[in-house]
């Protein structure tokens, strides 16, 4: 019976120490995909940055060239409007891949927070089994003693 007990109590701290990895891995995947969400807004930031700082650079030079060469102002105005074409594209290609980095972070966070749920409502469940079992093996102790007393019992009589 101490035995039944004691493996139960083992039983609850490997379930209680497996728990706490699942946490801890959670909380580490979290920490990591935060800094990946970081790392993005930086790179999504950053190239923002180079794209606005070309766009002003191109537009002052055609600006420039507008007042003394008309014939070229033609020939840059389609190039112009083809790169603007080109970097609405990746805008909109980034703009994509942005929400779809999003969305794959929402989702991979909400799967590990249902993961995490479904743990530790089996956690519980197990705990509770656990205690049934234990206290069942307490109550049949408690039978078995009484039992042995009224062996103890008879036996005295006899003698």
């Amino acid at each position: 019976m101490r035995n039944d007990e004691k493996d139960l109590n083992q039983e609850i701290k490997r379930l209680n120490d497996d728990f706490k990895r699942a946490q801890d891995e959670y909380a580490k995947e979290a920490n990591e995909n935060n800094q990946q969400i970081l790392d993005l807004k930086k790179t999504v930031n950053e190239t923002k940055t180079e794209k606005e700082l070309y766009v002003q650079y191109r537009k002052r030079e055609i600006e420039g060239k507008l007042s003394t060469l008309a014939r070229v102002f033609d020939k840059e105005k389609l190039k112009l409007k083809e790169k603007i074409v080109i970097l609405e594209e990746q805008l909109q290609t980034e703009n994509l891949v942005s929400d779809r980095i999003r969305k794959f972070v929402q989702t991979k966070a909400d799967s590990l927070q249902k993961l995490a749920d479904k743990q530790d409502k089996f956690r519980e469940n197990q705990v509770d089994l656990l205690e049934k079992d234990r206290e069942g093996i307490e109550q049949k102790k408690i039978e078995d003693e009484a039992e042995i007393q009224r062996m103890h019992g008879l036996i005295q009589e006899e003698v």
